[in-house]
């Protein structure tokens, strides 16, 4: 998918704690927005495994007969201790490459965050890629994602592209997540990015 350009990692925090801890900081919760360099790294590797990636799925989008639809797919995806720490390396990593990183922080714990890769590419260079883009589960719903998304779109314009490109999870939620932010099927499909998931949408 992708989005005109109209305009995280403490990014795996730190243990939420009990259900009732959450639900105060839901109530009270005064969110920051930061841009996270290289320096942060320490203090990201410190606070990531209690990301709450969680994601029940009960259908998604497959294309039949040369349509979309709708169908019952389910199962849980998560990410293990392991893969959090992978993916924080990777986006740190990227932060390198000229990568930018941003990230919600409330109550000093990490609660969302979207990482967009610095290249440029289609046939004239006109997207970049929205490459890594979660908010934990007890705090979606809440706008977060809007203001991160938001974020993205600027620093993608600033690197030079028109759109934001997203290999986007085929998940009914997931989709609808982003036809909110006025998401459309992208033009130009990336190759490599479809043959590495060729779920997604």
């Amino acid at each position: 998918m992708d989005l005109l350009c109209e305009t995280l990692m403490k990014a795996l925090n730190g243990d939420y704690g009990k259900s009732g801890e959450i639900g105060e900081l839901r109530k009270n919760l005064e969110t920051r927005y930061l841009k996270y360099d290289w320096a942060c790294r320490k203090y990201i590797q410190r606070r990531k495994d209690g990301f709450e990636r969680r994601q029940s799925v009960e259908r998604c989008w497959r294309k039949v007969n040369g349509e979309y639809a709708l169908l019952p797919v389910k199962y849980i995806d998560d990410w293990t201790v392991e893969e959090k720490r992978a993916l924080a390396r990777r986006m740190l990593d990227g932060v390198l490459q000229g990568g930018v990183l941003f990230g919600a922080e409330a109550d000093g714990r990490i609660i969302g965050f979207a990482y967009v890769d610095r290249a440029l590419f289609g046939s004239g260079k006109q997207y970049c890629d929205l490459a890594e883009f979660y908010v934990s589960a007890p705090f979606r719903n809440m706008g977060i994602g809007k203001r991160l998304f938001m974020l993205a779109c600027g620093a993608a314009a600033e690197f030079g592209a028109q759109k934001l490109y997203i290999s986007a999870h085929s998940a009914e939620d997931s989709i609808a997540a982003y036809k909110k932010l006025v998401c459309v099927f992208a033009t130009e499909i990336n190759v490599r990015f479809a043959e590495k998931e060729p779920c997604d949408l």
